[in-house]
């Protein structure tokens, strides 16, 4: 500091410092040079001083830039940058630092507010230099002051902060290690011209990156940029991965691929609604920002780089970016290459117990832009075990679906009522792919929920459907615990396939702990084209004459909710059928897979049963179907049930036991030509033909003997046939059989409850 004007402000936090131009507010003199030196020496444990300059008030900075000459051309008026600064050639230099070695933050002149410029450290250096020879002027009549006054200010920043350009080096880490999700700001510190802010961002290997910007402006404006802003003067550019080179840190990346770029003019898309109020009851912590408003890595890194072409101090860049890492494994390692589906299998020594959960990562939620999510957890026992499941967490910000209590089977059940729902069901599969659901709940009324299976293998299935950007792994999530209990399960098949069969159902004891009792049953058809249709003594729940505890209940695989409750009682004369299918008038099946069926017995414990009881089932499909061919309804089968519509197995028909409910398949008129040993027939009358002629022969021989004796002549017998010594009519054989029963027929004329599931 060698001039008159120069000078030193030291630690301006601790009082008011204001820089002066010489005589302010008067004329400042010609061909001088001043510096002042503004630092900051107070120690402040882990920060860092920066200091600022600035003028709100218009009036009071006024640095000759104009001038009257002819020969000069006029500037524009309000405050000018560099260039045009060199009209009259007055002007103020702010660095960086404490020399003119030190990097520019502006060249200025003119009249107006300033805005803020900012240090990167303790220092910064202003020179205020004015011509040799002064200019003409065209002044107003309103009073004003010539030179400026600049207000300082200082302000502490954490060491560690992403707020400021560190050793004037604007390159920033962010680590998915650190913090899963965040935001970054614009530095606050001027940026020199031909500069770069570098934000590289590294996540897990698992993870990815995703960013959207939730402020993006540019303000305040100077010079010629406040009315010429369509030139891409400090581009914004946004890679997929990482570089940082230290010879070229401002260079373009050579290990990463660009996703977009935009300009001063093209501010990237934002996520403006952000800023509105959160919906009631969601929890996620970041609001309805899609993959349309956002940037999102191939991989676990992202580079952005706002370049600096033009000084943060003529040409302000202000911008808020959130990032968030986001995990691609659901918090466990899925199975089968799936997404989120988990499988847990027992040795029956090690694995005792374990817990599962929701999925945990964002791209399988609305906000990824899915609408559907489905998670199946399986848990498979030992041949000595059973698994034991407590539901301890269930959150879902619908409220379109209520958990409930089935009135049958006593278990919980979801009653959806459309919209944006999220259920978990348990289930069991005591047969290979043949879901038995056991309970269902879709919010917490009913939490903690405990289940122990009677089968090895549980599973519990986790859906959410209609999800929409709004929507976290937060917003829908479940936990539970399971533990492989020691506890003998039911080794019995129970599966019966085929076309026809007979089941004897028993109630269970409680107290025996029978692993078998209550186990359900499955009835399957040979052909899966084929439907079910089955009888029982008893009578409909709802029945009067229903007097017991007990009740058979029917399922569809895979449905919760019985499609069928029966009040099964041996000593009853009336007889109960269903069918498992639903036909139209073409003999087109109304629902499909009914092929199977799930029997189950049910009842109070204390309560009053008569059984055992028994089952009757048939293979059946229908016996009119549509042919397009013909355009008309034809016979589908020969094995007909008249009194049901239906057609039974080929093998059922005449083998001796009465399928039909009125024996119709027994009938002699249908089962003659099939049972008569017709070979023995044949032997029969060939050797009747041969004993025929040969008493003829003998006959003749006789006659003409007795008619050398007697001269009489006899008539030969007529035999009859062997239709006629075999049976009477069709008619006959139907009355003499009509009244014959087996175990497998009932009374049908009894039957007064016929439904279809």
């Amino acid at each position: 500091m060698s001039s008159l004007c120069d000078r030193i402000f030291l630690n301006c936090d601790e009082y008011r410092c204001s820089v002066q131009s010489p005589n302010f507010p008067g004329l400042y003199p010609r061909h001088v040079t001043c510096r002042f030196l503004i630092r900051q020496t107070r120690y402040v444990p882990y920060a860092k001083p920066l200091i600022t300059i600035h003028q709100d008030n218009p009036l009071r900075f006024n640095v000759k830039a104009n001038s009257a000459l002819p020969s000069q051309r006029l500037s524009s008026p309000g405050l000018q940058i560099w260039g045009s600064c060199d009209l009259v050639h007055d002007h103020l230099l702010v660095y960086d630092g404490n020399s003119t070695e030190a990097p520019l933050f502006l060249k200025v002149c003119g009249s107006g507010i300033l805005p803020p410029i900012t240090s990167t450290g303790p220092e910064l250096l202003v020179v205020f230099s004015t011509s040799r020879f002064d200019e003409p002027s065209q002044e107003t009549l309103m009073p004003r002051t010539f030179g400026f006054e600049l207000d300082v200010k200082v302000t502490y920043l954490n060491m560690d902060s992403r707020q400021f350009a560190r050793n004037r080096q604007c390159v920033f880490h962010i680590f998915g290690s650190n913090n899963a999700s965040g935001e970054v700001v614009s530095v606050v510190n001027t940026q020199p011209q031909n500069s770069s802010c570098v934000y590289l961002f590294h996540g897990e290997p698992h993870e990815v990156v995703w960013i959207h910007f939730r402020k993006y402006e540019i303000a305040p404006k100077m010079g010629h940029y406040t009315f010429n802003m369509t030139e891409c003067i400090n581009p914004l550019r946004i890679y997929d991965g990482n570089f940082f080179d230290t010879s070229t840190p401002y260079g373009s990346p050579r290990r990463a691929k660009l996703i977009h770029e935009h300009c001063t003019a093209r501010p990237p898309p934002m996520c403006a609604r952000e800023y509105l109020p959160p919906r009631r009851g969601l929890a996620a912590p970041v609001k309805a920002c899609t993959r349309n408003e956002s940037y999102v890595a191939d991989g676990p890194k992202l580079t952005v780089v706002q370049h600096y072409n033009e000084s943060t101090a003529a040409l302000a860049m202000d911008f808020i970016l959130r990032y968030e890492f986001v995990n691609t494994r659901p918090g466990y390692r899925p199975t089968n290459g799936s997404e989120c589906d988990f499988e847990a299998i027992s040795d029956g020594y090690t694995l005792r117990t374990g817990r599962v959960f929701s999925p945990r990562t964002s791209v399988l939620y609305g906000r990824w832009g899915r609408r559907r999510l489905s998670c199946q957890y399986r848990l498979t026992a030992h041949s000595d075990e059973v698994v034991h499941v407590t539901i301890t967490k269930f959150h879902s910000v619908s409220r379109s679906c209520v958990t409930t209590t089935n009135n049958f089977t006593g278990s919980f059940d979801c009653d959806n009522r459309g919209g944006q729902t999220a259920s978990l069901v348990v289930s069991e599969y005591p047969w290979q792919d043949i879901e038995v659901p056991r309970l269902c709940t879709c919010d917490f009324s009913g939490i903690p929920i405990d289940y122990e299976s009677k089968s090895q293998e549980l599973r519990l299935k986790f859906e959410v459907n209609n999800m929409d950007e709004t929507h976290d792994y937060l917003d829908f999530m479940f936990e539970a615990r399971y533990e492989f209990v020691k506890k003998s399960s039911c080794k019995k098949e129970q599966r019966l396939q085929g076309t026809n069969g007979e089941i004897i159902f028993r109630k269970a004891n409680i107290t025996e702990h029978k692993p078998c009792d209550n186990y359900p049953w499955l009835l399957q058809t040979s052909d899966s084209d084929k439907s079910i249709y089955f009888r029982i003594r008893g009578y409909d729940h709802i029945d009067k004459n229903c007097t017991t505890s007990t009740r058979l209940l029917v399922f569809k695989v895979g449905r919760l909710r019985p499609v069928g409750v029966l009040c099964p009682d041996p000593s009853s004369k009336n007889v109960v059928e269903l069918f498992s299918f639903a036909w139209q008038g073409s003999g087109t099946l109304v629902e499909q897979s009914t092929d199977k069926l799930i029997l189950e017995l049910s009842g109070r414990d204390n309560g009053r049963d008569l059984g055992p009881h028994t089952l009757s089932w048939l293979q059946v499909s229908p016996a009119r179907q549509y042919d397009w061919s013909s355009e008309g309804i034809v016979r589908g089968c020969q094995e007909e049930c008249p009194e049901l519509g239906v057609c039974i197995s080929e093998d059922l028909w005449c083998d001796g036991v009465h399928h039909c409910p009125s024996g119709y398949d027994e009938l002699i008129a249908h089962c003659f030509f099939l049972s008569v040993p017709w070979a023995y027939i044949g032997v029969g009358s060939a050797l009747s033909v041969i004993l025929l002629v040969a008493v003829t022969v003998y006959g003749a021989a006789r006659l003409r003997a007795a008619d050398k004796k007697t001269h009489q002549h006899q008539p030969i017998p007529t035999l009859p046939t062997a239709s006629e010594s075999l049976f009477s009519s069709d008619k006959d054989a139907a009355e003499r059989d009509g009244g014959v029963t087996s175990a497998y027929s009932l009374d049908y004329s009894e039957v007064d409850y016929v439904t279809t599931l």
